[in-house]
């Protein structure tokens, strides 16, 4: 649109002033916003191919695990998200007290993954990791294959 629009306007003051020079002017700023628009949608399109994460929707998933683990007594780390097609993948790793058994930590990690996969409702998709509060702060190697 703002290109026709470019090129509609040359040609008003050409007519109107007889300068041929706009005619380049226009060409030269509606080729620059041709470069801008096709910029724009493979920036968008390289992000969807490489399932780029959404910064509002990490910060609303970041705000709900805050408030679910300080009403719990945990704390998270590690914390992962991205975006793939329609669906949000979150990974996390939830440290519990040691004085936990394993089903009690299992309970309340699997609300905390319910709570952030309500917020991201139908295509969320939520794992998290427990750990024990002794073992936070080892040092983590991803396991190669």
């Amino acid at each position: 649109v703002w290109s026709s629009v470019a090129v509609l306007v040359a040609l008003g003051l050409i007519y109107c002033t007889g300068w041929l020079w706009w005619d380049p002017i226009a060409a030269v700023l509606a080729a620059l916003n041709i470069f801008r628009v096709g910029f724009k949608l493979i920036r968008e399109s390289l992000g969807g191919l490489l399932d780029e994460a959404d910064p509002e929707v990490e910060k609303r998933i970041c705000a709900l695990l805050d408030k679910e683990v300080s009403e719990r007594g945990l704390s998270y780390h590690n914390f992962r998200h991205r975006h793939s097609g329609r669906t949000h993948w979150v990974e996390f790793h939830l440290v519990f007290d040691d004085r936990l058994t394993v089903g009690m930590a299992h309970d309340q990690a699997t609300e905390v993954e319910a709570s952030v996969a309500a917020l991201l409702h139908p295509d969320g998709r939520v794992i998290s990791h427990l750990e024990p509060k002794s073992a936070e702060h080892h040092e983590e190697r991803w396991e190669e294959r």
